[in-house]
């Protein structure tokens, strides 16, 4: 389904001057000869999203945007996903869900899912339901 791009990781945590990215996981989907890269991070609480998400995609802006992605296609399919398990405001979700810089961004629940069935219900499935 999606392959887990350790090094590319690994590579853009060194590059990066914080340690925001420390709990970052870099997905990636090939569709259509393009590259998809999914960025997810399991929050832990609404204060330290607040704190963090905007450092988070600043630094895969930086780190890994500009310096691993070559073509506009690719630059403009970069999805950074939060994943939370406790209460988190809507205010704040549409606060981070629409500001586009970088990367598209969701706020998502985890309901003891997978990561990766969460991502791909999210991104990559179309569910059309027929009414009578």
């Amino acid at each position: 389904m999606f392959n887990i791009n350790n090094s590319d990781m690994n590579k853009i945590k060194k590059e990066s001057l914080s340690n925001v990215l420390d709990r970052v996981e870099l997905r990636e989907k090939v569709e259509n000869k393009y590259k998809i890269s999914i960025f997810s991070i399991e929050i832990n609480s609404e204060q330290e999203l607040e704190e963090t998400w905007n450092d988070i995609s600043h630094e895969i802006a930086n780190s890994y945007q500009s310096k691993f992605l070559h073509n506009d296609i690719e630059i403009w399919n970069v999805y950074l996903i939060f994943f939370y398990s406790d209460f988190i405001s809507d205010n704040l979700k549409y606060s981070i869900e629409s500001n586009k810089f970088s990367s598209r961004k969701l706020v998502l629940k985890n309901d003891n899912s997978s990561i990766d069935d969460l991502i791909y219900n999210k991104l990559f499935s179309l569910n059309i339901k027929k009414y009578p």
